[in-house]
């Protein structure tokens, strides 16, 4: 049977029993439970479990809060801050990437990976909000980005050899390069993270 056409069949049985109801307990019989159940029997009417929508389990809910975790940086940077060596960061890098702070020097943690050939640096900025910068390094370019734990793009710096450092409007194809960057090193987290501490 439709559900729709379900629930306006009960309403009206429901409308007669109260009407029945209303009788008997004039005259001293409260009988409302027994004779729903009996009208909604004999109208073969029975409960759909299908109507009510599906409880979340906590398993459910868990998994969702997991994959919502897996796009931001936080794992990224405890693991910058655990195995990055203190530096100053770059003066034409804290200049373009607007890293202002009191006495204009900006220390991090910098961590240092190679994949394939390839290197990249992330940096771990404290303060008074943490920031990241993810860094792509070529043979004679760069490119950061800079980022907070959350996961959102908020500056781009290219430097070339030889040249001025520039700030890049953020882009679609710049946007898409980031996300890369994100993956690797949300990858590169999960596997430094399964590495035992040393000295154990």
């Amino acid at each position: 049977m439709d559900t729709r056409i379900r629930r306006l069949l009960i309403s009206f049985l429901c409308s007669l029993v109260l009407m029945s109801s209303q009788s008997s307990i004039a005259n001293g019989d409260s009988g409302i439970a027994p004779a729903l159940s009996i009208a909604v029997s004999v109208a073969g009417v029975r409960p759909n479990p299908d109507d009510d929508p599906p409880v979340k389990s906590t398993e459910t809910v868990t998994k969702q809060t997991k994959s919502k975790d897996e796009t931001a940086l936080a794992g990224v940077a405890r693991v910058g801050r655990t195995l990055g060596r203190e530096i100053d960061v770059t003066p034409s890098l804290v200049r373009t990437m607007d890293l202002t702070s009191q006495n204009g020097a900006v220390t991090a943690k910098q961590l240092s990976v190679t994949t394939d050939g390839q290197r990249r640096l992330l940096y771990v900025i404290e303060g008074d909000r943490a920031r990241l910068i993810l860094s792509n390094l070529a043979e004679n370019t760069a490119t950061f980005y800079l980022t907070s734990p959350s996961g959102d793009l908020l500056r781009v710096v290219h430097a070339v050899k030889g040249q001025r450092w520039r700030r890049l409007d953020i882009t679609d194809a710049l946007r898409q390069s980031f996300e890369e960057e994100k993956k690797y090193w949300l990858a590169k987290e999960r596997e430094l993270s399964a590495q035992p501490a040393k000295g154990k």
